[in-house]
């Protein structure tokens, strides 16, 4: 839900402290079904957007809503 890709390249939309949304080109090392382990694109404790991604522009801002990864969890193991 959090990943699209153009041309062979992953992206992610990044949540800044200012709560403005970037594009970014992630790469990973694995793929799983609801996963990536990431290599690079993405630094430990920045916020991604989960859901939505499809609403969003590079430089727009939002007013997010924290989603916890054990919520994440619970909803992918229901489908």
């Amino acid at each position: 839900k959090s990943t699209f890709e153009i041309q062979d390249k992953l992206y992610a939309c990044i949540v800044d402290k200012n709560n403005k949304v970037e594009f970014r080109n992630i790469e990973y090392i694995d793929r799983f079904p609801h996963f990536f382990i990431i290599k690079n694109g993405i630094n430990e404790g920045e916020k991604i957007i989960y859901e939505g991604i499809q609403n969003v522009k590079s430089g727009m801002l939002i007013q997010p809503t924290d989603k916890s990864m054990k919520e994440i969890m619970k909803e992918l193991s229901s489908k």
